[in-house]
């Protein structure tokens, strides 16, 4: 008989396919990660979508979970998107991922620029409990503001702005467009994956309506029992469709030892 395939989950049930509802693709298996889970087939990966309610169910046979940026739903008439209860991470929820990831399983999971204040859902009571706070801010290249569409804005981070050595290899640059940004909570068994270059590329908060021009993570690795996890504030930097850079400079480097 020949050996099953590891299965990587990809999360659907928490609002992804309402991404859709601005116009733009969703970020689902088939759309906007289909670069990444063309990238894990390319490892021997069987990639799967969760089924509603079935979340215990399927991280049983899950060696790792992808979770897209989760979202509300989307008002039109305000531009914003507003708050869904069935996209929600239910307490339930997070104590199977929690546990899952402490079996030995693998996270690898993605807020949005300016974190649950914008998307209106609650990322943050998993990663919290992960070690991280995911802050309410975006980190944009200031720069670019005059010149180029909000949406298209972008910055790079320079090999010296990736601390981890076995992230580096065939790696100068990383693309990413606006990103959330993360504090490391004390104790906690996490470190930075990414930092942002600081300086002219500012951190706006906008719920505290600050500006930091210091250089902060946006992407954190950790270790939760015998499992490993990655958070990143923003899906852009792995995805494809029309915003995605997965093709971008270095990042398609950058994820495969990511997942390595």
């Amino acid at each position: 008989m020949p050996e099953a395939r590891p299965v990587a989950l990809f999360d659907d049930t928490h609002g992804q396919p309402n991404w859709r509802q601005t116009g733009f693709p969703s970020r689902e298996l088939g759309s906007n990660c289909s670069g990444l889970a063309q990238m894990l087939r390319g490892m021997g990966y069987d990639c799967r979508s969760i089924r509603p309610g079935l979340l215990l169910d399927c991280l049983f046979h899950a060696r790792l979970l992808v979770v897209p940026p989760p979202t509300g739903y989307y008002d039109p008439p305000r531009q914003t998107w507003q708050r869904l209860t069935s996209s929600l991470f239910a307490p339930a929820e997070v104590r199977d991922i929690l546990r899952f990831i402490h079996d030995g399983g693998r996270l690898l999971a993605f807020a949005y620029r300016f974190g649950d204040s914008f998307t209106r859902t609650n990322l943050q009571d998993l990663f919290a409990l992960l070690g991280c706070r995911l802050n309410n801010d975006a980190v944009i290249d200031v720069t670019q503001l005059r010149e180029v569409h909000a949406l298209q804005l972008h910055f790079e981070t320079p090999r010296d702005a990736l601390p981890l050595s076995w992230s580096t290899e065939g790696v100068e640059t990383v693309c990413w467009r606006a990103v959330a940004t993360f504090t490391i909570l004390p104790t906690a068994n996490v470190r930075p994956l990414a930092l942002s270059p600081g300086g002219q590329c500012i951190s706006f908060d906008c719920v505290q309506r600050r500006i930091s021009f210091q250089s902060a993570p946006t992407a954190v690795v950790g270790v939760l029992g015998r499992g490993r996890y990655v958070l990143v504030g923003g899906p852009h930097v792995f995805e494809t469709g029309p915003f995605g850079l997965l093709g971008a400079a270095d990042n398609r480097r950058f994820l495969q030892s990511v997942l390595d």
